[in-house]
């Protein structure tokens, strides 16, 4: 209780109020309206947000954010749980079972996920899979195919390598138990029809009506073109990568413990050990064949789009560490205290030295980049966007606090690309329906020049009712001949009509009148996310000087 209660607290304190600018706001924006989330669905953590909004306390995000910080320090209870399981009867078990579960907690990736909404994604289903590997080390597999179900009805792709471990460690299998077991499965599975029956609740990610479009969000289709061109080579320096995150995420001393820990658990309980380690070892090894995280136009590397995929095996090591504090004690009987003691002074050192980073309490950046673009935009007016990191904030303004009806958000890449994004887009503007036809070319899933032509003649159509905008981020040549700076935004001007470039005095006014809470010293890291919306701001502000190195190139 103490653990849990010391953990909440941290996490409460640097607690991001709004969001944090990566798919959090779209994920608070589905747990309000039980719209789809980004593929596979999420539809478990959707239906506990949604429970998580009915909290009478602080705001809709803040109480999404509120669930993350809970799974968190639940996951550094079970950390410590689970220690305490591998080794008892030893009087150094309770000691060194805090030990471990404080040193997950104060995990860079996992208390950063702790703060979050995107994050609570992540940790749900880390604990879960915990629960699963504690019920398999307490010998119940039966018991365990219970949480293991429920995760992967959150991330099937991170939890499905535990229905492995589950099948070794519950032999023989008769009928009888495979019934058992079979149970949580089908029920878990059932909760993916959520995407279905709920797919007129925007914001949808991709088109769960037709059975075709439900397989393509859970198996995540979309993204397997992207995963197939990493080169092979690079798969081992990525297992590496993956392998040594601990080391980087918690310190030197909590790795050289797990390794020492995980040493003498492999010669003492090996049963249990192997079940510990094996499903992780095929996660890691999973992450590192499959997921591509090679930044497809410039090939560079972006492996911290990988990081979350390790959250159980940051908890793997944290209950090694502890393991190895306890063994480093045993051996040391007469200074036992001495060696714990030094070993939470560099836990606690390394902790207070993420602090700065983590410390999101004043981190309003996606909030006042949002309310930032919504400034920026004339009414009534249509918003074209492609879906990332930078449009996100304002799917959260449209859908969570449901202002701004006179401005309509459209998502163009990757959803307009295909014609299941039309078809939902004919149900909220009916007149779309006249520029689907402007290409003879089929849609491929991809921005090229058939979605292109269809995308300028839909900015036509929007345009006889109003001024239509375009954030920064654009695929479409189409569109990028016809935007024209208008603030934050672009503005989509007739085809061929004369570019005015920015005066420097209006690009002044714009920034004097801006808002940008989160973003000076003494607040939190700026993550790679948070790079590709302040890019927005600093394209703004060097519009008139890029508009006259043009001129007089």
């Amino acid at each position: 209780m103490g653990l849990f209660l010391v953990a909440f607290g941290l996490y409460l304190r640097t607690l991001h109020p709004a969001y944090q600018l990566d798919d959090s706001p779209w994920t608070v924006a589905a747990c309000a309206t039980l719209g789809t989330q980004h593929a596979p669905g999420y539809p478990l953590l959707t239906l506990l947000g949604r429970l998580a909004l009915t909290l009478p306390v602080g705001g809709p995000y803040f109480r999404v954010n509120l669930l993350a910080a809970v799974l968190g320090a639940g996951g550094a209870v079970a950390a410590a749980f689970l220690c305490a399981r591998l080794l008892a009867p030893s009087p150094l078990a309770p000691a060194a079972a805090l030990f471990a579960g404080a040193a997950l907690a104060l995990t860079r990736v996992w208390w950063e996920c702790a703060l979050s909404a995107k994050g609570a994604v992540y940790l749900l289903n880390a604990l879960l899979l915990a629960a699963a590997t504690a019920l398999l080390v307490a010998r119940r597999p039966r018991r365990a195919a219970a949480p293991a179900a429920l995760a992967l009805a959150n991330h099937w792709m991170s939890a499905v390598w535990w229905g492995a471990a589950i099948g070794w460690a519950g032999r023989p299998w008769s009928p009888r138990r495979v019934a058992f077991a079979g149970v949580p499965v089908a029920l878990s599975a059932s909760l993916y029809l959520q995407l279905p029956l709920c797919a007129r609740h925007e914001p949808v990610w991709g088109d769960p009506v037709t059975p075709g479009g439900l397989l393509d969000i859970i198996l995540r289709r979309t993204f397997l073109p992207q995963a197939a061109l990493k080169p092979a080579g690079w798969a081992p320096l990525q297992a590496a990568w993956e392998f040594f995150a601990p080391w980087r995420e918690s310190g030197d001393a909590v790795f050289l413990l797990a390794l020492a820990g995980a040493a003498v658990l492999w010669r003492s309980r090996r049963r249990e050990a192997a079940v510990l380690l094996a499903p992780v070892a095929l996660l890691l090894g999973a992450v590192a064949a499959v997921s591509n995280p090679v930044h497809v136009v410039t090939g560079q590397w972006m492996l911290w789009l990988t990081d979350r995929f390790l959250l159980p095996w940051h908890f793997a090591v944290a209950v090694l560490a502890g393991c190895g504090v306890a063994l480093a004690a045993f051996r040391r009987a007469g200074r036992s205290r001495l060696v714990l003691g030094m070993a939470w002074l560099l836990l606690l050192g390394s902790g207070v030295g993420r602090w700065d980073r983590l410390d999101h309490a004043s981190d309003y950046l996606g909030f006042d980049y949002a309310e930032n673009l919504r400034a920026s935009v004339a009414r009534p007016g249509t918003v074209f966007a492609e879906a990332d990191y930078q449009c996100f904030p304002l799917v959260a303004l449209q859908r969570v606090e449901q202002r701004e009806p006179g401005l309509r958000f459209v998502i163009t890449n990757p959803f307009l690309d295909r014609p299941g994004g039309w078809r939902r887009l004919e149900r909220f503007a009916p007149e779309s329906h006249a520029a689907a036809g402007a290409s003879i070319l089929p849609l491929t899933g991809r921005p090229d020049e058939a979605s292109g032509m269809r995308l300028a003649a839909l900015a036509d159509v929007f345009a006889r009712q109003g001024p239509v905008f375009q954030l920064p981020l654009c695929s479409y040549p189409e569109l990028r001949r016809r935007m024209r700076w208008h603030g934050l935004l672009a503005v989509l001007a007739p085809d061929r009509a004369a570019a005015a470039p920015p005066a420097e005095p209006a690009v002044a006014r714009l920034f004097a009148r801006l808002r940008l809470r989160g973003l000076h010293p003494r607040v939190p890291w700026k993550d790679e996310a948070a790079f590709s919306v302040l890019y927005i701001y600093g394209q703004a502000r060097a519009a008139p000087g890029a508009a006259a190195f043009a001129a007089t190139r």
